[in-house]
């Protein structure tokens, strides 16, 4: 049975991207954890599959600085000290948003099964540019919660006819870049019931605006200024 979506009147959710990496390394295990003290509800980041099956929470998908090696044709004890795994993720982050950039559908069901072992699925997003893609995902697991990632100068057809793309593909929110919202975009995808996300906020009037037109996710590498932003619009 499909998940519920949260209310598109609640709180926004302050997502820290990548943790916080002006402070820590990124996608490190301090730096998740840094993050929620500073104020962020959860994390968003990538999720690959090694080559022997486990998934791994970081950005890029390759190790090494020149030839980068892809993580999915690495085991998990080749991939660099410090390298976090989702289960230990999910534990560190008992109560915390996890909203992870997938690529494909090997890692998408590593994610689902994972997740769904840890009874962890409310709290976290699976993350795609595609939207046909996402469909199928929610097709064959359909209590996943689905984000489409996107800039509307990418949008073929008008931001209304992508709404309603959403809606019948049962994704259940779509993340635009900070410039790209307004407080009209926002109500267009609400009146389809499709959670509104903003990422890159990474100054804090940036994140004070996107709250204030009501948007339901908000990202950034400033965890502080994104708590900061809504405790100044008493949300926080």
């Amino acid at each position: 049975m499909a998940l519920q979506l949260p209310p598109l009147d609640g709180p926004a959710i302050l997502l820290a991207d990548r943790g916080a990496p002006t402070h820590a390394a990124p996608d490190s295990l301090e730096g998740f954890r840094l993050a929620h003290r500073l104020g962020a509800h959860g994390i968003v980041s990538g999720a690959w599959r090694t080559a022997d099956g486990h998934v791994v929470v970081r950005r890029e998908a390759g190790i090494g600085s020149l030839r980068k090696r892809p993580v999915g044709l690495l085991r998990r004890d080749q991939l660099p000290p410090g390298t976090v795994g989702l289960e230990e993720l999910l534990a560190a982050l008992p109560e915390g948003v996890i909203a992870l950039d997938v690529a494909d559908d090997a890692t998408e069901e590593a994610v689902a099964e994972i997740t769904r072992q840890r009874e962890a699925l409310p709290r976290v997003w699976i993350r795609h540019p595609d939207v046909a893609t996402l469909g199928r995902w929610k097709t064959t697991a359909p209590d996943l919660r689905l984000v489409h990632v996107t800039r509307l100068r990418h949008v073929t057809g008008g931001a209304e006819r992508l709404a309603a793309d959403l809606r019948d593909a049962g994704v259940d929110a779509i993340d635009l870049h900070v410039t790209d919202w307004s407080g009209g975009m926002v109500a267009l995808f609400h009146r389809f019931r499709r959670l509104a996300w903003g990422r890159d906020a990474d100054q804090e009037r940036m994140a004070t605006e996107l709250l204030r037109i009501g948007i339901d996710a908000v990202t950034g590498e400033h965890p502080d200024r994104l708590a900061d932003a809504a405790r100044q619009l008493g949300t926080g």
